[in-house]
């Protein structure tokens, strides 16, 4: 915050200097007094807004699907009446006014949504709602009892089959303060560039995709139909409760835990609301490391997946996942990141010269307002006779712009 205005201050110091060596009769010490007002709020503004952009981050939550609704299309009569003023004179004298009915066909059409075991909404498209449809097996007829006018559009809807194996997983994003990723001083994550992602095969972040948009995977490296869809229940499940996200990162053949640390780093930690269980297999598919770095405020989560996992002869990722769930079911504790609030975040290079560009421009605005004023003119020159000549000297300036 300071740096910003340090510069705003110091922008209107060489301001006030040059309209006081320039125009020190045009300059009031109140109109000073405003400019540096108006440049520090300004440096504000821009210091908080950078720092707002800096810091923002996106987690995901994960909830359950309940629900997919199909409204139809309709229409409605609106009853209304409008009016309409004419004045017959060119004076406005005898004025009337008439009112006529402007009632209309207002037309809605259709849309389908689909809905969380939390009653949250989301819009989605014909395509989704056939397929969950065909997946549930199942379907319900709603009257919607419309005050209609002539098509009467009712609602229909499909809800889950509470069959684990259809079972769906709702992903959703949402922002939060996440300081860490801008003070890098703190917790001295490396840099980590193409090379290290490419020797390394780091992973990229999953973004929800697919047809649904709300689908995410959670199991990266690894081919398990059945521990990812595992995976997709236990992320709906402690996803509300907890607000958790669970990844699984797995690759094979890298001797050295030094991927895990890079992994780590790629991603900054994760999101304040992840656990992510990294691990190694060989070629017999025997974990040969793991690590499980996540910002609980708990550590012994970690240390019993870690040994979990390492126990195993033969990866069983299914096992795996049942264990976690039951684990950060108990011991898992979201870190609240405004934890974080002491730690300065200093702007970039490129926002420091933009902000010390915006200050010019507001000072510059300023100083033209101050030398153009007109209304402190009429006190200090139109009435007093002993300032004419300057008065008709910035009057001449005035021109000039």
């Amino acid at each position: 915050m300071f740096e910003v205005l340090i510069a705003a201050f110091i922008v209107t110091t060489i301001t006030t200097i040059i309209l006081f060596l320039f125009f020190k009769n045009e300059v009031l010490w109140w109109e000073i007094a405003l400019l540096l007002v108006a440049s520090l709020l300004t440096g504000a503004c821009f210091k908080w807004v950078a720092t707002a952009n800096l810091t923002k981050d996106y987690e995901y939550w994960g909830t359950r699907f309940e629900r997919v609704e199909y409204y139809e299309d309709w229409d409605e009569w609106i009853e209304q009446t409008c009016s309409e003023t004419c004045c017959c004179d060119a004076e406005g004298n005898n004025c009337q006014t008439t009112y006529y009915d402007c009632s209309y066909r207002e037309y809605h059409s259709e849309y389908w949504v689909k809905v969380d075991h939390l009653g949250n909404r989301y819009n989605i498209s014909e395509a989704e709602y056939i397929r969950l449809k065909r997946k549930m097996g199942n379907s319900s007829f709603k009257d919607m009892h419309r005050d209609y006018y002539t098509d009467d559009g009712d609602m229909y809807y499909t809800t889950w089959n509470r069959k684990m194996e259809d079972y769906e997983c709702i992903s959703t994003v949402h922002t939060y303060e996440n300081k860490t990723q801008a003070v890098k001083n703190v917790f001295n994550f490396p840099e980590v560039d193409s090379i290290d992602v490419s020797e390394y095969k780091l992973f990229e972040y999953p973004e929800p995709s697919g047809r649904s948009r709300f689908y995410q995977r959670n199991l990266l490296g690894y081919k398990d139909t059945k521990a990812e869809h595992k995976l997709q229940i236990l992320n709906g499940n402690l996803g509300n409760t907890k607000q958790l996200k669970v990844f699984i990162l797995v690759w094979q053949n890298q001797p050295s835990m030094q991927t895990a640390a890079l992994q780590e780093a790629y991603w900054k930690g994760g999101n304040k609301n992840e656990v992510i269980i990294s691990m190694n297999i060989d070629d017999d598919h025997k974990p040969t490391w793991c690590k499980v770095f996540s910002w609980s405020e708990r550590e012994d989560f970690k240390i019993h997946i870690r040994d979990y996992v390492m126990d195993q002869e033969r990866l069983n990722m299914s096992s795996i996942v049942d264990y976690a769930h039951g684990e950060l079911n108990k011991n898992f504790s979201r870190k609240e990141f405004s934890d974080f609030d002491y730690l300065e975040v200093k702007l970039q290079p490129n926002q420091l010269v933009l902000s010390f560009l915006v200050s010019i421009i507001i000072n510059l605005i300023g100083a033209i307002i101050v030398i153009k004023n007109e209304a402190r003119d009429g006190w200090n020159y139109k009435y007093n006779n002993t300032n004419a000549y300057r008065y008709t000297r910035k009057r001449k300036f005035r021109n000039i712009f």
